[in-house]
């Protein structure tokens, strides 16, 4: 009899069991949500849906309401020309055209979230799975290559104002730094694709263009353009050098001469009033080994020769 009993108590644990798990796994009845992440419910009977994002475990209506999770954090989303580096496999670089006709790649990488307060929308029109085919790569293209295309090839491969200016034929005074170059670019890209995406329910964090690649033809005349215009602004400073250096000769010649004449000239008030200041001088000059002097106060005569010993 208490065999029996106990036969029948393990037959409905394991009932009980099988229930619970079929609950589980099948009518799914909660949810447990982790930080960084947002559930959106629906509710297959009457339709309805709604949204949780605070993190823990949360009850469903079993058999009824189903859930998909999204990622709130911020995620990083590159388009690269090296096989591994980028989120396609393969060469994914943005293929561009230049405003004078010069084709480009560029290696981005945009970094974005989607939006909580309007999650139930994205989920409404989209799916996590097909947002990167369908909506974030179609924007990040279209809006780029719109961008790239109102600019110079040289504009695009380059921040240095001198350098951009000299290639548009414009003086630095004609250019605003702020609104030329790769930084400009980017910046531009930026504000616009964060109006775009805004408008599909995603926020962009941070937009960088990693690197430009041009034809290796277009890279090497570049490459060699700009030696050729280092050497003409090392020549340019050399000569400059040169003219500051003659210069300075000069100067320096003229203030020797002034400085002679004025010694010159003062030799000759010295003379008018003392008139054996030469005598003097010639007196000091004479080696220690001379013993005597003739003179008449106006001639000097050495005999120093005749009287050492």
């Amino acid at each position: 009899m208490a065999g029996n009993a106990l036969n029948k108590f393990v037959a409905i644990l394991i009932i009980v069991i099988v229930l619970l798990i079929f609950i589980y796994f099948v009518a799914k009845p909660i949810v447990i949500i982790k930080y960084g992440e947002t559930v959106v419910v629906e509710n297959r009977v009457v339709g309805s849906i709604r949204k949780i994002d605070k993190p823990g475990l949360h009850l469903l209506v079993p058999f009824m309401e189903v859930t998909y999770k999204y990622n709130i954090r911020i995620q990083t989303y590159t388009m690269a020309g090296l096989y591994d580096e980028g989120d396609t496999k393969g060469d994914d670089a943005l293929e561009v055209l230049t405003s004078d006709g010069q084709p480009a790649w560029l290696d981005i990488s945009v970094m974005f979230k989607y939006n909580p307060a309007t999650l139930i929308e994205l989920h409404k029109n989209y799916t996590e799975k097909d947002y990167v085919d369908k909506i974030l790569r179609p924007i990040l293209r279209s809006t780029i290559r719109n961008i790239i295309s109102k600019y110079s090839s040289v504009e695009v491969y380059s921040s240095n104002p001198e350098d951009i200016a000299k290639t548009l034929g414009k003086s630095l005074e004609e250019i605003d730094p702020n609104k030329i170059g790769r930084i400009a670019i980017q910046t531009e890209m930026f504000e616009q694709l964060k109006k775009e995406f805004e408008l599909k329910f995603i926020i962009i964090d941070d937009f960088k263009i990693r690197n430009v690649k041009f034809s290796e033809e277009y890279q090497k005349a570049i490459e060699e353009k700009q030696i050729a215009q280092q050497q003409v602004e090392k020549a340019e400073r050399d000569k400059q050098k040169l003219i500051i250096d003659s210069e300075a000769y000069k100067e320096s010649v003229l203030i020797k001469a002034q400085a002679d004449s004025e010694a010159v000239s003062l030799v000759g008030e010295m003379l008018k009033k003392y008139p054996n200041y030469v005598a003097y001088i010639y007196v000091q000059k004479l080696a220690e080994n001379i013993k005597a002097i003739i003179t008449n106060e106006s001639t000097i005569m050495n005999f120093g020769s005749f009287l050492t010993e």
